[in-house]
């Protein structure tokens, strides 16, 4: 899928020329890349580029936070990108894998220090998103938002940061996620996600403009309300620091 609109879906300046993957093309392994249904947008230069050190933080997160065996593509990750960060001779692969992990015990009361640790972190412990993973999410949301409606509501859909709300969400996926009027895969063990447009398109939220859910690798699940911008959510900031209480 592919938007030609030389507009940057990310900031709105004219004149965008770049084509841009609306889910990270790090999150999926190198022999699946041509296999994937990616979504593209136009970006400008500094808005394509802004993000590519987060995105492949967020993919070693949502790595992390899967399970080992229950997605191969998750294992092909883990021991590619991950296993090269991880063994980096400057240790800025490792510096950032650890970052991922400060919050995380294993069940013997440490944290995950060795190679061997970081490549089976227990399937019962949840890693905390922190705010660079929140940034990214609301950075995939809004090139799908752009991809999505512009064409529906007949001008370019430039979404702000500030009307994106986030909450990690994991395992077991809602049942409700399978009732989303719209759902699309990237590739079924890669990126899928859900959107339900509110208003008088489609549910009656009032504040809300529509709903999202984002499941990266079957493991790592984002929910995601996009506020209204004629009837926001008075009062109610939705962001990072909200939805980890």
């Amino acid at each position: 899928m592919a938007m030609e609109l030389a507009v940057c879906a990310y900031c709105g300046v004219y004149g965008a020329t770049e084509e841009e993957h609306a889910v990270p093309e790090c999150m999926a392994p190198a022999h699946l890349k041509s296999k994937c249904r990616w979504v593209f947008v136009r970006a400008c230069s500094r808005c394509n580029r802004q993000f590519s050190a987060d995105e492949s933080d967020f993919r070693d997160f949502c790595v992390l936070a899967g399970s080992m065996g229950d997605n191969p593509v998750r294992d092909a990750l883990v021991y590619g990108p991950l296993k090269r960060n991880w063994e980096r001779s400057d240790g800025r692969g490792k510096g950032a894998l650890r970052r991922i992990l400060e919050k995380v015990q294993t069940p013997d009361g440490k944290s995950p220090s060795s190679q061997d640790d970081l490549l089976t972190v227990p399937t019962d412990v949840r890693i905390v998103p922190n705010e660079k993973m929140f940034r990214v999410v609301r950075k995939i949301v809004r090139g799908l938002y752009f991809s999505h409606f512009t064409a529906t509501r007949g001008v370019p859909q430039v979404l702000s940061e500030t009307r994106i709300g986030v909450v990690p969400i994991f395992h077991p996926l809602p049942d409700f996620f399978q009732e989303f009027p719209e759902w699309r895969t990237i590739h079924k063990e890669v990126f899928q996600y859900g959107f339900a447009e509110c208003g008088e398109a489609g549910l009656d939220l009032p504040g809300v403009d529509s709903l999202w859910l984002l499941d990266a690798l079957k493991g790592a699940v984002f929910f995601v309300i996009v506020e209204s911008n004629t009837f926001p959510l008075l009062g109610l900031a939705w962001d990072s620091r909200h939805a980890l209480q």
